[in-house]
């Protein structure tokens, strides 16, 4: 077997934390309308799936 790589303190870079001027897109959040049901809205506020109760169809499959 290879010997493993021993831990070498000197070589860790840690990651650079996001600032205030980030520029990049948004993510999408989670939020639940006043008829209980729960919708996505992006960055923005915009609605990307509407909070609204959908009957699924049946097949005969």
């Amino acid at each position: 077997m290879p010997k493993r790589k021993r831990h070498q303190p000197g070589k860790y870079k840690p990651k650079p934390e996001i600032g205030p001027n980030f520029i990049g897109t948004k993510p999408l959040t989670l939020f639940q309308a006043d008829n209980g049901l729960w919708g996505v809205k992006d960055g923005d506020g915009n609605i990307e799936i509407v909070p609204e109760y959908r009957r699924v169809e049946q097949t005969e499959d």
